[in-house]
């Protein structure tokens, strides 16, 4: 893991009021951050983020009256299974950030 990415990490934690807790720990798993609600895991990618921000847009576009625009994601032919919350991450720190 490089230096930058754990500046992030520990940015993205104080950003949110969270603990940071690492990857392992006494050879336990553990998330990258926790507060009283929720854990944490930090990731980034260079790609597959393309489909996600188009529909954040459409999101966008679409909301009204200073609502958070939100976009659930499903799996095709699954639509029972666990879907995925995607929101920005600035709209994600003005409802739950303390940092």
């Amino acid at each position: 893991m490089s230096e930058n990415w754990k500046k992030v990490e520990n940015r993205t934690n104080k950003e949110l009021g969270a603990k940071p807790e690492g990857h392992y720990r006494r050879g336990k798993e553990c998330p990258d951050g926790v507060n009283d609600m929720f854990s944490y895991e930090y990731t980034n990618t260079s790609n597959k983020l393309a489909y996600v921000n188009k529909e954040l847009e459409d999101a966008e576009r679409h909301s009204r009256g200073g609502r958070i625009p939100v976009v659930i994601i499903f799996q095709k032919r699954n639509l029972r299974a666990k879907g995925i919350v995607c929101l920005r991450y600035e709209d994600w720190r003005a409802l739950h950030g303390e940092g």
